[in-house]
């Protein structure tokens, strides 16, 4: 780990809200997929340097 991350425990990340699975899918999905394409384009190295990702929150909006 670089020094930018020594020494942190957690990170939080806040990125939807309760407002946002209220807009139509239409805007909300390209939003969420945009995301979760991200995520997954960094699981290698979120592995390779023991980053745990953990989503708190409703996860069921996500998934409708």
């Amino acid at each position: 780990m670089d020094e930018a991350g020594a020494g942190r425990r957690a990170l939080t990340l806040y990125s939807f809200s309760l407002e946002n699975w209220k807009r139509p899918k239409k805007k909300s999905t390209p939003s969420m997929q945009l995301c979760m394409t991200y995520l997954e384009g960094e699981r290698d190295h979120l592995k390779r340097e023991n980053i745990r990702f953990k989503v708190i929150g409703r996860r069921r909006a996500a998934n409708q």
